[in-house]
């Protein structure tokens, strides 16, 4: 399933750049770096967003 891997993905980012918190801006982070973070954050988030219009759609065809 691409959005579980997309979630999956996310999380990394966290644990990666934040420790493991939410992707905000921090005093030890550069705004550069958080925006850059965002960015990746944004497209995995489109990802999942993405999949799961298309798991809902799928699934009311099936049960109509």
């Amino acid at each position: 399933m691409k959005f579980y891997k997309a979630a999956q993905n996310i999380k990394a980012l966290e644990d990666k750049y934040f420790n493991g918190g939410k992707i905000t801006y921090a005093p030890n982070q550069t705004k550069t770096l958080v925006e850059y973070v965002q960015s990746l954050r944004d497209r995995q988030l489109f990802i999942v967003r993405t999949n799961l219009v298309q798991f809902r759609l799928t699934q009311s065809q099936i049960f109509q």
